[in-house]
């Protein structure tokens, strides 16, 4: 697992929410091209999280944890990994995922 400072992570905008408890996961595909090197992973996050605050004015990078093709888990969005994070595809629905 790379934590959020292996990839250069911004803070997010205010705190995240947080549930009571997870029930489901949701696996989301990026659209980013699949031909790239292990050392391209922080900047792709970067350019992932720049578009998900600065394009679409979300709190935070969406996704709570990203799986690169090489198999590696990075920590996506802020809040912890032990705790129940409300990831940003969620917008008010899906709040246990």
């Amino acid at each position: 697992m790379t934590m959020r400072g292996g990839w250069g992570a911004r803070d997010p905008k205010s705190a995240p929410g947080v549930a009571p408890t997870v029930r489901y996961a949701i696996v989301h595909h990026s659209v980013t091209a699949n031909d790239y090197a292990p050392g391209d992973v922080p900047g792709i996050l970067r350019s992932i999280q720049a578009f998900h605050i600065d394009g679409r004015g979300w709190n935070d990078i969406a996704y709570n944890f990203a799986v690169d093709k090489y198999g590696t888990i990075w920590e996506a969005r802020g809040g912890g990994i032990t705790n129940a994070v409300i990831g940003g595809h969620a917008m008010g629905a899906n709040v246990e995922t």
